[in-house]
């Protein structure tokens, strides 16, 4: 990691917007993403060719103070539980600087939300936290990151934000949950209800973004990352019998079973009998689903089964949240439910 520091900081005159001193810094974290690629078109690049410097030299500095850190720089696919880990401390550590102002995060579209997610359990965003990214990279003459960086910044100074956590796609802007990645190369992937509105170049009515509880503190996990591991399966019309049988034999916590419908489990072959079976013998399995919206809602066979219900989680936030309550002791399925249900009403997505 390395970090760029910018002028020495000058105190407050007072609490006015209008006498805030210059000199308190935006942090701009790179994590890497189609933003920092190079390529040979719009759809065939590689991740992590520009640093977080080189993204930032095209925008002006003329009304900003900036500090930029590149914690790491790869495809967002490629993200692992420990670099979530090393962001949220890295972000938590900012958060509790009096110098900041806030912090712009360069990551990539595939994760943006997981990373979202994760952030908002485990972090209080007692400033502005915005993600930001790009469709195109970095060397494509319809590049969008620049146009994506400048309104990130413009939403940062902007005197009527929310602390929270934002992301910013698509000339767009989105308070985490009611955002999801809808296209796989379009500029306009992201969808979702928007938190403000941008007007030529200017953003007005700014929503006020969600209080999220902070339910695992990361300051109270010490590890560099999980020691707990989920697995994901799709419903198929042949079944999961043979991968479930596997999965039973192998070191994990639990399967995070992705349904249809209503998170429905196939009752016809064995899947059902090898997920009870699982569910006895100690390890959790969760109900969500391969629709995008909706609550999967809680059945009684749920707790008969010792089955937990996604509500409106789907299948990577899901494992997540499994994860961080086993690391947090909380390890019974009637336990980690309450936790699922406690993040319902935050997730709706209608």
């Amino acid at each position: 990691m390395t970090l760029v520091s910018c002028s020495s900081i000058q105190k407050q005159v007072n609490n006015n917007p209008k006498h805030e001193t210059p000199n308190r810094y935006i942090y701009m974290i790179g994590t890497g993403g189609t933003i920092s690629a190079e390529g040979i078109s719009d759809t065939d690049y590689k991740e992590g060719k520009a640093s977080i410097y080189q993204i930032t030299k095209q925008l002006s500095n003329k009304n900003n103070s900036l500090k930029m850190i590149q914690l790491f720089n790869i495809g967002s696919q490629s993200i692992k539980d420990h670099h979530w880990f090393s962001l949220a401390r890295q972000v938590n550590k900012i958060l509790k600087d009096d110098s900041s102002k806030g912090i712009i995060i360069t990551h990539g579209t595939d994760t943006m939300t997981n990373t979202a997610f994760f952030l908002n359990m485990v972090i209080k965003p007692v400033k502005p936290v915005v993600l930001v990214g790009s469709m195109k990279p970095s060397n494509s003459l319809n590049a969008d990151g620049p146009r994506n960086l400048r309104l990130a910044l413009q939403l940062v100074n902007n005197k009527n934000i929310n602390n929270g956590i934002y992301i910013v796609m698509g000339n767009r802007i989105f308070s985490f949950p009611h955002v999801n990645k809808m296209n796989t190369t379009s500029i306009s992937s992201f969808d979702g209800k928007d938190c403000g509105l941008v007007e030529k170049g200017k953003i007005t009515n700014i929503k006020k973004s969600l209080d999220f509880p902070v339910l695992f503190p990361i300051e109270k996990m010490k590890g560099p990352q999980f020691i707990h591991h989920i697995k994901i399966l799709s419903r198929q019309n042949e079944g999961n019998s043979d991968l479930i049988e596997y999965l039973s034999k192998e070191n994990i916590d639990g399967i995070v079973y992705q349904g249809v419908g209503n998170g429905s489990v196939d009752k016809i072959s064995k899947d059902l009998m090898l997920l009870r079976k699982m569910s006895k013998n100690g390890k959790i399995i969760v109900r969500t689903t391969s629709v995008l919206n909706g609550d999967v809602t809680k059945s009684s066979d749920d707790k008969k089964f010792g089955f937990i219900a996604s509500r409106y989680l789907r299948a990577a936030d899901s494992a997540t949240l499994v994860k961080l309550c086993l690391e947090n002791n909380i390890t019974t399925p009637k336990e980690i439910q309450k936790i699922f249900d406690k993040t319902a009403i935050f997730f709706e997505r209608e």
